[in-house]
Formats: structure tokens, sequence, C-alpha cells
């Protein structure tokens, strides 16, 4: 059987380097995708010390021409991609009235966009094994509300209702959607805010 790929979006740190140690230990070749080729570095390190194999992608989710890239290297590595984790993320803790239109905007690119990019250059791949694994990690804060977090929350709950839509159109191929909602965790992205 053709290696089984990981691909694992924000994976230079917090959750998405946690997840990309725990597929690596699973056997899954991960390949690692973010914006910061230190860091992806460092989690490939990780990994490597820990007998896991990977490969770094570096680049931006939210930029088209960039995901076709990362894309088409990770589709030159010879096997089979069978799971995305779109774990790329940025929060803005900033009251209602004085959130702006392009602090808006940030939030939709990195965590509807970039989903939405990302899945679009998986499923064919997962479709050609009839088989993958979506899983787009959104937050506990997509189903609330806060006076300090709108804008954050409301990035949070379009790519839940994107995975859920997901989930309906690409059953067929054999492919599961879901989102998982974290609560606070103590991460670096946290504790930047």
């Amino acid at each position: 059987m053709d290696k089984q790929i990981a691909i694992i979006t924000g994976a230079g740190s917090g959750i998405g380097r946690a997840i990309a140690i725990a597929l690596a230990s699973d056997g899954y070749h991960v390949a690692l995708i973010g914006r910061n080729r230190k860091r992806l570095e460092d989690t490939l390190e990780i990994l490597e010390k820990n007998k896991g194999a990977g490969s770094i992608h570096p680049g931006d989710v939210t930029l088209s021409t960039e995901v076709n890239t990362m894309f088409d290297e990770i589709s030159e590595l010879g096997g089979q991609v069978a799971i995305l984790v779109n774990n790329a993320g940025h929060l803005l803790v900033k009251p209602i009235m004085e959130t702006t239109e392009s602090e808006l905007r940030e939030l939709l690119d990195v965590h509807v966009i970039a989903t939405l990019l990302c899945t679009q250059k998986a499923v064919p791949l997962m479709q050609k094994n009839k088989y993958g694994r979506i899983v787009n990690v959104v937050s506990a804060m997509g189903q609330g509300a806060s006076e300090f977090t709108s804008h954050y929350q409301a990035a949070k709950a379009a790519q839940h209702s994107f995975s859920k839509s997901c989930a309906i159109a690409f059953r067929k191929d054999g492919i599961t959607v879901n989102s998982v909602s974290p609560t606070t965790i103590d991460t670096e992205v946290f504790h930047s805010n």
C-alpha cells in the first residue's frame, strides 16, 4: 500500500503541531503547512526524533496560488492523501465597535477561505482512492456569542457550516468531513491576545 499522507495546516505550533506529532506516531507521512518555515522545521525535527516522517510546505493558505504550489508539491510525494486537517487560524480579541473591516476580512480569509481552498485541492486527491478524512478545527466559540470576539466567532461559525455542507457533498466519494470545536487551549495564539 502507498504511504498514507496527512496534511496539516498551521502545523508550526500549538494544536497543529500536536496533531502532526500524533499522526506521525500513527505512521502517516505528515505534510506540514504553515507560513513560518522555521516553526515547520522545528515540528519536523520533533517528528523525526520520534521516528516519524514528514515534509514541510511553507506558504499562505489564504492565497490560492500558494495553496496550488503546496498541494502540487504534496502530490509529488508519492502516496495517498488520506487526511486533511484545516487548522490554520488567528484570534483577535477586540470590541465590536473597534473591529475594522480589514481585521474581519483577515479572520474570514484564514478560517473560511483557506478551508475552502485546501479542501478544493485535497478532495480530488482523495476521490482517486475513494477515501479521505477532512477535519476542520473550528472552536467552541463558533456556536456562541461574545462582545469581544464576535468577528472570530462569525468566521468559525461559517467554517463549521461549510464543514457540514462538505460532509453532505463528499460522502458519496468515501470522504468524511467533520469539525471539532475545542475550547480554550493554552497555546501561543491564546497568549498573543
